[in-house]
């Protein structure tokens, strides 16, 4: 992944760039969703500025957030939470799923939900549509973005 600039993120938005560098993201064939969880935690520690923090299973609003970054930019700070499914297949994953987004707050807290290997393309079109107004955006208004990472061995 290419290394993220406070530049960057004060010319594209947060959601956009960590978007960005997500797309780059080649983890391959790991043991299950912690496992890529924290491939892509480890990843974020190699690209963070000094100065941001980044952690796992982070407590927020009642819910646990797979992954947390606590960005400090030219403009001050903000923060990023990450969520990251394991191929979305399944109903009951899904519905958990927008729970999960739920409590996150999405009209006011920048989220990206990472869809890991396989996904039921059904799935991903009512994400895009529940969430049109935040992943549609541009720049600092843009607050959620969904990335699928395919995995190959």
């Amino acid at each position: 992944m290419e290394k993220l600039t406070k530049l960057s993120v004060v010319w594209d938005g947060i959601v956009p760039a960590f978007e960005s560098r997500i797309r780059q993201w080649q983890p391959g064939l790991l043991g299950g969703e912690l496992k890529y969880r924290d491939d892509l935690y480890e990843r974020f520690r190699e690209i963070l500025p000094e100065g941001c923090v980044v952690q796992k299973e982070y407590r927020h609003f009642g819910t646990t957030i797979d992954i947390w970054v606590k960005w400090e930019g030219v403009l001050g700070t903000t923060e990023i939470g990450f969520e990251l499914k394991l191929n979305l297949n399944k109903k009951p994953e899904f519905d958990r799923l927008i729970g999960q987004i739920e409590h996150m707050e999405p009209k006011t807290t920048n989220i990206v939900v990472v869809l890991v290997g396989s996904l039921d393309e059904t799935y991903l079109m009512k994400l895009r549509h529940r969430y049109s107004r935040q992943i549609s955006a541009e720049g600092y208004d843009k607050r959620m973005a969904l990335v699928h990472v395919p995995v190959e061995a």
